[in-house]
Parts: C-alpha cells; sequence; structure tokens
C-alpha cells in the first residue's frame, strides 16, 4: 500500500505498507525516473515490524537510566520475538563452522573431487 500524506512540492510525505524485502529507497528512485526526474528520502521511519511498533518503544534515556535487573524484567524473549529460529549448538570438540549442528545434531559436509 502507497498513501500520499502530504505533497507540497519539492517535498511528498507518504506511507508505506509492505512485507519485507521491499526497499523504500529503491522504490522512490524508480517512482522518480519513471515521471522524469529525481529524488532521493530526507528522512524514513520504520513505524512497525512485525508485531513490533512504536507504542513497544521506549525513549532511550529511559533505557540507559534503568538497573539491570529492571531491563531484565523488560526484555522481550528471543523465543517470542523469533519462535521459529532453532537454536545452533556447539558440539564437543567443535573446531570449525562444519562442526556446528542444530540442537546439537552433527552435520557433515560432502566434498567432492574431480
Amino acid at each position: 500500500k502507497f498513501e500520499i500524506l502530504e505533497f507540497a512540492m519539492p517535498s511528498v510525505s507518504f506511507r508505506v505498507i509492505c512485507g519485507g524485502g521491499l526497499y523504500v529507497r529503491t522504490l522512490i528512485a524508480d517512482l522518480a525516473k519513471e515521471v522524469g526526474s529525481l529524488a532521493h528520502l530526507r528522512e524514513l521511519r520504520r513505524i512497525k515490524v512485525g508485531q513490533f511498533g512504536l507504542e513497544l518503544a521506549l525513549p532511550q534515556q529511559a533505557i540507559l537510566s534503568w538497573r539491570a535487573d529492571m531491563a531484565m524484567a523488560r526484555m522481550i524473549s528471543l523465543e517470542h520475538v523469533a519462535p521459529a529460529l532453532r537454536p545452533i549448538v556447539q558440539t564437543k570438540g567443535a573446531s570449525d563452522f562444519g562442526d556446528f549442528g542444530l540442537n546439537g545434531e552433527r552435520e557433515e559436509a560432502a566434498e567432492s573431487e574431480n
């Protein structure tokens, strides 16, 4: 969804609602090219990503003033943020990336010789 909020030459304010993978800067460059002009972004604010919006945001100064136990109490767990992610566990005696596996399982890489 693309919605123009304010149009006062030479500036345009707009809102884009999109899924992951859309590059807003590229969208604006493409739109300008389409109408035979040039454009750039002066400001870009991400107001929501997935389930997290500005209503959950806290001022940086508030967070910096917290004690460690207060900060830990307000943190959102990784399991809540990204429930589909599986942990990567280093197996016993792992010496390189090839020895890492999902949930502690050893993963082997096959090599072929020509």
